[in-house]
């Protein structure tokens, strides 16, 4: 675990964009379902308490009671990660709650939004727009995609980040590099812990993963630079074979792992 150290600007900066971009107002009531622990439900909390909205942190209740209780406090806005949202709709199924009408915003971070996943909340919170955030805890906010987003890409940048592909010069259509980023919400330093992978060249950090930007500015992030082999003189990311996996029908975990071979360098 690692415990990171940020400015009370850079919070705060964050939540004016919600404010000004994203029509948060304080009539609206943010539901949670994680630890305080974890960095997204902290931002989520400080971030209603900030713009003064209500709040409910649902994350010692199980999902059919959290389902329960979106419907009782007409929750409006939800910052989840993909796995707390899954276990939210079983919750509705168990109740047999056919939608969560009051809910105009839903903000996912901390893993991949799979497209079953979309579908189904695009189903259940009806009146809602989804929002998957792609970022970092030393980041914060990287990049956010809709419902216009191509498959397999993150979006574009957030509002007042500048991301460069490379050593943080001129970014190139289709070619693949470290992804480095430049924004007010950038983290200090690390309190706790360290990461070898996490770098500044200026004004410019990165984490240590890889991805490129297609032609209409989209970022498709492949993974990470430390789990990055060659398979026969080709550049193979484990991330993305198992994100390939993970989609046949019936798989719900895998891990990929590089074996040496001498006559193709790994297999």
């Amino acid at each position: 675990p690692k415990a990171i150290r940020r400015s009370p600007s850079s919070w705060n900066k964050s939540f004016d964009i919600t404010r000004s971009h994203f029509g948060i107002k304080t009539t609206d009531i943010y539901a949670t379902f994680g630890s305080l622990g974890h960095s997204l439900m902290l931002y989520a909390a400080v971030e209603a308490m900030s713009i003064g909205a209500s709040l409910c942190c649902l994350s010692n209740v199980g999902p059919a009671r959290q389902a329960s209780l979106i419907d009782d406090h007409k929750v409006s806005v939800i910052y989840a990660t993909p796995t707390q949202l899954k276990l939210l709709l079983k919750g509705a199924k168990t109740n047999q709650t056919t939608g969560f009408n009051t809910v105009t915003h839903v903000f996912c971070g901390g893993g991949e939004l799979t497209g079953s996943l979309r579908s189904e909340l695009n189903t259940f919170f009806s009146n809602a727009i989804t929002y998957e955030f792609y970022g970092a805890s030393e980041t914060s906010f990287i990049t956010i995609s809709d419902l216009n987003t191509p498959s397999g890409s993150v979006g574009r940048p957030y509002p007042g980040v500048d991301v460069r592909i490379g050593d943080g010069q001129a970014t190139v259509p289709f070619e693949v590099g470290e992804i480095w980023v430049r924004s007010p919400f950038l983290f200090d330093s690390y309190e706790v812990g360290e990461s070898q992978d996490t770098r500044r060249i200026g004004s410019y950090l990165t984490v240590g993963e890889m991805g490129y930007f297609d032609d209409d500015g989209r970022l498709f992030v492949l993974g990470r630079k430390n789990r990055m082999i060659t398979v026969a003189d080709n550049n193979v990311f484990l991330d993305e074979i198992e994100r390939t996996i993970g989609t046949i029908f019936g798989i719900d975990h895998c891990a990929v792992i590089a074996k040496k071979d001498d006559r193709r360098g790994h297999v």
